[in-house]
């Protein structure tokens, strides 16, 4: 999906959009763009996961407990997914959590 390992986080505003693998060495960085969006108290943090080929089951922890935080502060989580993170997301129960949209795409990632 997203070639020879390409990874990045990105950040626009309330959406913050993940490519590639995300390993648990990514997990710190991505805790922190998820962080100061939800310092902005939004009323949606949208979490695009459409371009991630794997993801590892920390980052299950990262979501509920940011969809957690910003519930206190009146907002929610938005995910968008595919494929296995999809089905990681529906089985381990974060769609009772947050809500999740399936999105398929077949074009490239978009660039960092």
């Amino acid at each position: 999906m997203t070639g020879e390992n390409q990874r990045f986080i990105q950040v626009e505003g309330t959406v913050v959009r993940l490519v590639g693998q995300l390993a648990v060495a990514e997990l710190k960085p991505v805790e922190k763009a998820m962080r100061e969006v939800v310092k902005q108290k939004p009323e949606t943090l949208t979490l695009d996961l459409v371009h991630v080929d794997y993801m590892s089951s920390s980052y299950l922890g990262l979501i509920v407990g940011t969809a957690s935080e910003l519930e206190k502060a009146g907002g929610h989580v938005h995910v968008k997914a595919q494929g296995q993170v999809l089905r990681l997301l529906q089985l381990a129960g974060v769609d009772k959590v947050v809500t999740i949209e399936e999105c398929k795409t077949w074009g490239p990632p978009p660039a960092p």
